[in-house]
């Protein structure tokens, strides 16, 4: 009798204990099934247009669309994928940790380029204006090129000249004339050089859904290869000196042809220079000749240590070599011409 109850005992506790695992198991199921159901929700509104991943029905992971994720969501504008972007990751500079060379840096950072030699009109006595092209992809030019990041930022010409616009250190100015007459906003200023912003449809792999996607063209800075540069140069009488002004920068872009080829180049914005000398003095200039010795932005500027070729000159027509002159070596040999019109006009006025 008592053997009887103690199996009795025994296949009670065994039942329990299976009736009690198949219904955690039943739980866990609905659980499971829930949560599928959620991630599956989440997953539609996120191909939707709110950014996230979406559960693969037929595998039920979850995976992430290309261009849906918590940073760039459907419908947003994604991050820059360029680490040189000049609206990405070059806008905080990364200072060195220790002394990044054999020689201490003393270089001031903060001084301020001397002023002009001032003229009185009445003695500007002579004068011609002209316009000027540097290419970058020359020899001499070649540190305009020049891709290195310093503690105090970027030390390419555009990207000097780009940060500076930014932060209101310098005003830029619209390319429909060369007289700084209409300025331009940051916005104005990105669409120049990124591009409008547009609008593409984006399949999503899992669903198949068409959604809008918004984007923007990276800006790269090598693309820039050539400036463009306005200059006065007046003799003075009461100190017998010929005297070359800078009054204005402008970066250039490239217009292509559907074929691929470069149709022309054209100013994206005007710098006025007198307010970009402090700017230009803060960023040192590679030298390819001796990595020791350097000079800044501003130095190379007013010493004239680039090369160039003349566009045009003051005329009453308001024309361009280019518009009289078809021929591109005719068209360098008349930009020495002017050269040496002016150079001639500065020793007739010599005797001995």
């Amino acid at each position: 009798m008592r053997t009887d109850m103690i199996k009795k005992g025994i296949w009670l506790t065994v039942t329990a204990a299976l009736l009690a695992g198949s219904a955690m198991a039943q739980t866990s199921s609905k659980k499971k099934h829930t949560t599928r159901r959620k991630a599956a929700a989440v997953g539609q509104q996120s191909g939707s247009g709110t950014g996230g991943s979406v559960t693969n029905p037929a595998t039920g992971n979850q995976v992430t669309p290309p261009g849906g994720n918590a940073e760039t969501p459907f419908g947003s504008t994604p991050a820059s994928q360029r680490p040189d972007n000049v609206f990405g990751a070059m806008d905080s500079v990364r200072p060195s940790m220790k002394i990044d060379g054999a020689v201490v840096d003393t270089m001031d950072r903060t001084m301020k380029p001397l002023s002009y030699q001032y003229i009185r009109k009445d003695d500007a006595i002579w004068g011609k204006r002209i316009w000027r092209e540097i290419d970058t992809r020359e020899k001499m030019n070649l540190p305009f090129r020049y891709p290195a990041n310093e503690d105090n930022g970027s030390q390419m010409l555009i990207n000097i000249l780009i940060n500076a616009v930014r932060k209101g250190e310098v005003q830029a100015f619209d390319p429909i004339d060369d007289r700084f007459t209409t300025p331009m906003s940051i916005d104005q200023l990105t669409t120049q050089l990124q591009g409008k912003i547009d609008t593409v449809l984006v399949t999503d792999p899992v669903t198949g859904k068409e959604t809008p996607q918004v984007y923007r063209n990276d800006f790269d800075p090598s693309n820039i290869v050539r400036y463009r540069i306005k200059e006065d140069w007046v003799f003075d009488k009461q100190t017998s000196t010929l005297y070359v002004r800078i009054i204005g920068i402008a970066p250039e872009r490239a217009i292509i042809h559907p074929d691929g080829s470069v149709r022309a180049f054209t100013p994206i914005f005007w710098i006025y220079y007198p307010d970009l000398r402090p700017v230009l003095a803060r960023f040192e200039v590679y030298n390819p000749k001796n990595y020791a010795m350097r000079l800044n932005w501003e130095d190379v500027f007013e010493m004239r240590m680039f090369s160039s070729y003349i566009i045009k000159e003051d005329n009453v027509f308001d024309r361009q070599i280019k518009d009289y002159i078809t021929d591109g070596t005719r068209r360098l040999m008349e930009g020495e011409r002017i050269k040496n019109e002016i150079f001639d006009w500065e020793q007739s006025r010599w005797s001995y």
